[in-house]
């Protein structure tokens, strides 16, 4: 398992290693529930796939099947991230919707360095890395 140091505020930004693993920890945790991240800055912008990643990360999930076979998730602990839009089209939505992350984040005991909903909102590089690397220390992902 890797180990990750937490950015600080004035910390240099290009470290595409971080952003790699970033995207990569967003991907596997979006994957049980079919979805995927092309890139942190557009993914991040309306916050939908950020909880739905963090709700993988901290809740347990139950496999269902309905009468087509399909299958879907459904979390069996009945918890989520908090009350959040789930078609965050404006943004006002949007930014409540990191809100709902970083107030759930840091009552989870994750820094979150500052980073504010905008910053998120606006994909501020270097405040989604710092944000990151701080997910990134305290629930790294299994080695592969």
């Amino acid at each position: 398992s890797k180990s990750f140091k937490i950015l600080e505020k004035n910390s240099v930004v290009g470290n595409e290693e971080l952003e790699k693993d970033s995207l990569n920890w967003l991907n596997k945790n979006l994957e049980p529930k079919g979805l995927s991240a092309d890139n942190l800055d557009e993914s991040l912008k309306n916050g939908l796939l950020l909880i739905q990643a963090l709700e993988v990360t901290f809740f347990s999930f139950t496999f269902l099947f309905n009468f087509h076979n399909n299958f879907f998730l459904q979390n069996a602990s009945g918890e989520s991230l908090g009350k959040h839009h789930q078609k965050a089209t404006l943004p006002v939505h949007c930014i409540d919707n990191q809100n709902v992350i970083l107030k759930f984040l840091s009552g989870h005991g994750v820094s979150t360095g500052g980073v504010t909903a905008e910053d998120l909102h606006s994909s501020v590089k270097k405040k989604v890395l710092i944000l990151f690397s701080a997910i990134l220390a305290k629930y790294p992902l299994p080695p592969s």
